[in-house]
């Protein structure tokens, strides 16, 4: 296959410091580095839909079925929840993609993010299974655009494209960081 475009040499090794100059570009490595964490680390301290002092947004998918079967669900339907979730961040995904081409993308990182932040603080509140089905379409419609968005948003802040890698790195570091935190007890 013939390339289309010559190589690059763009240097600085694996971490790529010289992409780390630019203060905005540091500024988003580090915040969706941090965002990883709230939405996708687990813990395993804290499953009663009472207690809603957490810092994590996947505790909504995580334990949702749990408060289902808390509140009197039947276990039958609960376990249902989380396909009801990620069937509709099928189009949380598509529709958040179509609309940053039209907006941006972080005008739509910004209250995506921050509906599923005031969901995770709705969830413990839900007490029937109209009200859980809501929340689980909603939570999955607005959570599933953020990996997606990511790169979207670096390709904007940096001026050649392999600047990319570091901050792509440093998420990759957020996996390993997210296993140690949120190993069971």
């Amino acid at each position: 296959m013939k390339r289309r475009l010559p190589p690059q040499d763009v240097g600085g090794g694996i971490l790529n410091i010289r992409a780390f100059e630019s203060f905005p570009y540091s500024v988003y490595c580090c915040s969706a580095f941090v965002t990883f964490l709230g939405i996708y680390t687990r813990t395993s301290m804290c499953f009663s839909p009472e207690l809603i002092s957490n810092f994590c947004m996947h505790l909504v998918l995580t334990y949702i079925c749990t408060t289902a079967t808390a509140i009197g669900i039947p276990v039958e339907f609960a376990f249902y929840f989380v396909a009801i979730a990620n069937s509709s961040s099928l189009f949380g995904r598509f529709c958040a993609g179509a609309l940053c081409d039209k907006v941006g993308p972080l005008n739509v990182m910004i209250p995506f993010t921050a509906v599923a932040g005031i969901l995770t603080y709705a969830w413990p509140f839900a007490n029937n299974k109209s009200a859980l089905v809501g929340i689980a379409v909603v939570y999955g419609y607005v959570q599933s655009h953020y990996p997606h968005l990511v790169p979207s948003l670096a390709t904007n802040l940096v001026s050649a494209l392999v600047h990319i890698c570091p901050c792509s790195r440093i998420l990759l570091w957020k996996w390993a960081t997210h296993s140690m935190i949120s190993a069971c007890a």
